[in-house]
């Protein structure tokens, strides 16, 4: 009898030990993937070599196209898409995104890749995209960003997708304006090269303080000379049912929502 009874404790210590080692394996784990963002794909495209012409009168041509199609950017930015024409260097796009924006395949940095490759036909590209693991934080981004756990060193345009839509009910705005105000401040200080462009995540239905939120980020952004690439402009209002249409029922951007996001940017990437 007193035998069994050392086999059943033995078994349920063991039993706890196993629960209560995987338990915390786990929660170590999402801690490892909150700090680390993965860069979750790269591709490059020559466009130089299929379209371009090597005579004088067609290099001209192209800039003056190019001319055109940058208007609607800062300035610097304009003068750094002139000089990449004529160096003929790669110019390296990153996307930022988080994870929820980019589950259907054709996704606003899909769309935004294909927009500049048909557009900027005198360029060659390279893109990347990173998101944060466990959707990342305002938070998040700058501690990864001062630990170098991710890097921007070499990235010619940074398109962030800024985390607003992660940070509601996890930071108070006073953290959102102070975590964004640092890692835009970094982002100008280590990489004085990078040209940095924001935007928003997709607009939801009968939000309460989500849209609040945002502009406040929006002011910031602003504030620092930052470009902000409002593409709510072209998705029905927050208080609009037929915004239900342009989102799963996860409220990530659906077909429709991802469409009318890449849309946006193609346009003013081009000008339109």
């Amino acid at each position: 009898m007193l035998k069994k009874i050392f086999i059943i404790a033995a078994l349920v210590i063991t039993g706890a030990v196993v629960y209560f080692g995987q338990a915390a394996w786990v929660n170590s784990q999402k801690e490892v993937h909150r700090s680390e963002p993965a860069v979750v794909e790269s591709t490059s495209n020559a466009n130089s070599e299929d379209s371009n012409g090597s005579s004088e009168s067609q290099t001209e041509e192209g800039t003056g196209d190019l001319e055109d199609l940058i208007t609607s950017q800062p300035e610097d930015v304009q003068q750094f898409w002139l000089s990449s024409q004529e160096s003929g260097e790669t110019v390296d796009i990153t996307f930022v995104a988080t994870e929820s924006a980019v589950t259907q395949e054709e996704n606003w940095t899909t769309l935004a890749e294909e927009g500049f490759l048909s557009s900027y036909e005198e360029i060659d590209f390279t893109f990347s995209l990173i998101t944060h693991e466990n959707e990342g934080t305002s938070q998040d981004w700058l501690t990864s960003l001062q630990s170098e756990a991710v890097s921007f060193e070499g990235k010619d345009i940074v398109l962030y997708e800024l985390p607003v839509i992660n940070d509601n009910g996890m930071l108070s705005s006073d953290d959102q304006v102070y975590y964004t105000t640092r890692f835009i401040e970094e982002m100008q200080s280590d990489y004085p090269d990078t040209h940095l462009f924001t935007l928003p995540s997709q607009p939801l239905y009968n939000s309460t303080y989500y849209p609040g939120e945002l502009e406040t980020v929006r002011e910031v952004v602003e504030e620092q000379n930052i470009p902000f690439l409002n593409h709510w402009e072209d998705w029905p209002s927050i208080d609009d049912e037929e915004l239900e249409n342009y989102l799963t029922e996860d409220n990530d951007p659906n077909e429709l929502g991802s469409k009318t996001w890449g849309t946006y940017l193609v346009n003013y990437f081009s000008a339109n």
